[in-house]
């Protein structure tokens, strides 16, 4: 986590160094602009192979996640018993798996660049209930024995910074409209 972490750092900083911020903010291919004023066309080509690899990794780790916390959902009774369950013999959710690619394939069906924005807002919120419930229970359940303990100043900003990103795009005079 770390080394991506840092990785994505560096490279924006890359990209500071490289281009004037007018630059960056004509590009959309800022990436493949960097590969190509570094070395050419191979530079631009191994950019896409770079951005390739690592679009599948998030998807192949979305996969993964989405899965496996549909199937724990659907154990615990929430969602339909039919999502839950294990595969004896590769030890993996293979019903959840089927499910969240059905999805995924169904959201190839909408436009993009009206999907996207809408998205992150739906994702800021999920990380902003999740710090709001660890607040709650940190209050009504202190005694509560858990594997670790954060200070709560943590969850606090991160709440904050959350729901700022949730509630920022709402006022944003382009919400809803294709991007150009």
């Amino acid at each position: 986590m770390l080394c991506v972490s840092l990785s994505y750092l560096l490279a924006n900083i890359v990209y500071l160094m490289m281009f004037s911020l007018t630059d960056i903010v004509q590009t959309s291919t800022i990436a493949m602009d960097s590969g190509m004023a570094a070395c050419g066309r191979a530079g631009q080509l191994i950019m896409c192979v770079g951005l390739l690899v690592s679009c599948i990794g998030c998807v192949g780790g979305g996969v993964c996640c989405v899965s496996r916390n549909i199937q724990s959902t659907a154990d615990s009774g929430v969602f339909p018993g039919c999502m839950g369950g294990v595969n004896r013999v590769f030890q993996t959710p293979v019903r959840a798996i089927v499910i969240t690619c059905i999805v995924m394939f169904s959201y190839t069906l909408v436009d993009a660049s009206l999907l996207i924005p809408f998205l992150g807002t739906v994702e800021w919120l999920s990380y902003c209930l999740t710090f709001s419930v660890l607040l709650y229970l940190r209050y009504t359940q202190p005694r509560t024995p858990r594997p670790f303990k954060i200070p709560v100043l943590v969850p606090v900003f991160l709440l904050l910074l959350s729901g700022g990103l949730v509630v920022l795009p709402l006022s944003s005079p382009t919400l809803g409209t294709p991007s150009s």
